[in-house]
């Protein structure tokens, strides 16, 4: 078990938006420490919001609360990019819808074609309206007028409140365009520079990461980045080498059978283990300024773009599972080179190095969704992700009863439906998000295990485990 003289640090990425600082943590904390008398102790008062030296912002602070009932304390830091992404133009939206759609339909993925024709449904009722708009160049009339300047004024409305604040957010952060760059690249080094300076500060022994919609994205690329900065440093001292390089091949054969076996779920669960025994061994290593290399034990993902990955991240299907093959985009399992046996490790002048994309060897992604149903259900933004990244990935679908399961996007710690079906339900998405964050550092598989077997004796359809399916 990792030191309970030190704390865990929760970083919590908002997602897209014109989101205010705090907003989005504060209700975090209630929902996942502040309620949650398993954890907290029933203590509802134990959380202090302090300074926070470390973001380097003076909009944010650190919540930071007593000692949960495995006795460790925990920092919540939001991570807030949405000051970094201005200067967002129409032009850039409609770059990038026209790129999405101008795609050969080969490269559409099938369990995207709802969507697609829904795009295609708004671009045409937007273009309409422009064209009525445009319509009073050329007509008179009271009723022509009035129809002008109602569809002027709906347009304006959506330019200024949908348009540009939270689709030009996704479009410009997804889109590596010359115009894009600069913010994109403000956005990852601010974010950055929050990871190294928790795990240079000596406060914490564990480190978790939570993307929301966009955030999730942008998680991701802190991750991928941060690990590739630091993974030569992932060496233990020459005593412990041995057995540290029996662990590295036992988490390869792992590894293989995952991916080779999807539908094995013994060795999915093993594998789940194996991350988090791995993790625990990195996280001893300090080849850093006296402090741990690596901490990150969990990514925990909500309402995330990465469902589509295969559609937002490469320009063809093809094109993302090169992206993979070349170690751009990080899998889990990682990307095993075909040698034999298969290997996410090469050596080098006598010590035993993993790839730049193989974080996920040690780190856990777990991935809450709501299922879509017919674009306007659930959450269409969102969604499974294991079938895109990799077998090793736990998706856990959820349900709400708010807006009757409409739009559900922003929900995901809402403490909405919370009376009707409990904190604990089997199929209450807040019981998912507390058990992915596992606060306490419990045993996953007994944690997770619990759910199901609960799940079982309520009849819900609450389902914490793996769907499996051929990856792409």
């Amino acid at each position: 078990m990792v030191s309970l003289n030190k704390k865990t640090a929760i970083i919590l990425i908002h997602g897209m938006g014109e989101q205010r600082p705090m907003n989005a943590l504060k209700s975090f904390v209630k929902s996942v420490w502040l309620d949650d008398d398993r954890v907290s102790k029933g203590k509802s008062n134990q959380v202090w919001s302090k300074p926070d030296h470390i973001s380097e912002s003076f909009e944010l602070r650190r919540l930071t609360t007593g000692q949960n009932t495995a006795g460790k304390r925990q920092d919540f830091f939001e991570f807030y990019w949405a000051h970094l992404m201005h200067g967002t133009e129409l032009v850039d939206i409609i770059d990038w819808v026209k790129m999405l759609l101008w795609r050969p339909s080969k490269d559409i993925p099938k369990n995207l074609h709802k969507e697609y024709i829904a795009l295609f449904i708004v671009v045409g009722i937007l273009g309409a309206l422009a064209l009525v708009a445009a319509a009073g160049l050329f007509f008179s009339g009271k009723v022509a007028l009035t129809a002008v300047a109602l569809a002027s004024v709906l347009l304006a409305f959506i330019k200024s409140r949908v348009l540009l604040p939270v689709v030009g957010d996704a479009a410009r952060y997804l889109s590596p365009t010359p115009r894009n760059v600069a913010r994109r690249t403000a956005i990852r080094a601010a974010g950055l520079s929050l990871v190294k300076r928790l795990h240079d500060s000596g406060k914490y022994d564990r480190i978790i990461i939570v993307g929301h919609s966009l955030g999730s994205v942008i998680g991701y690329d802190l991750m991928r980045y941060y690990w590739s900065e630091i993974v030569k440093d992932v060496i233990p001292d020459d005593d412990q080498k041995t057995a540290f390089d029996d662990l590295l091949r036992e988490v390869e054969l792992s590894s293989k059978t995952v991916t080779e076996h999807p539908g094995n779920e013994a060795a999915y669960l093993k594998f789940r283990q194996l991350q988090n025994t791995l993790w625990r061994e990195i996280a001893k290593i300090n080849n850093r300024k006296d402090n741990p290399v690596w901490l990150i034990s969990d990514f925990v993902t909500m309402g995330s773009p990465l469902a589509h990955g295969n559609v937002l991240l490469a320009a063809t299907l093809v094109g993302f599972k090169q992206q993979k093959r070349m170690r751009e985009l990080p899998t889990v399992p990682p990307y095993l080179e075909h040698l034999n046996p298969p290997k996410f490790t090469y050596d080098s002048n006598g010590k035993t190095y993993q790839h730049h994309a193989a974080l996920f060897s040690c780190t856990r992604w777990t991935n809450i969704y709501f299922p879509v149903d017919w674009v306007v259900g659930g959450d269409a933004v969102g969604g499974p992700v294991r079938k895109i990244f990799g077998n090793g990935i736990r998706d856990v679908a959820v349900h709400t009863s708010r807006q009757y399961g409409l739009a559900s996007h922003n929900f995901y710690w809402s403490r909405y439906n919370e009376d009707k079906l409990g904190a604990d339900s089997v199929r209450s998405y807040i019981s998912a998000l507390r058990r992915a964050l596992n606060l306490l550092d419990e045993d996953e598989v007994a944690l997770w295990g619990e759910l199901a077997d609960k799940a079982k004796t309520e009849g819900g359809d609450f389902s914490p485990r793996p769907k499996y399916e051929k990856p792409d």
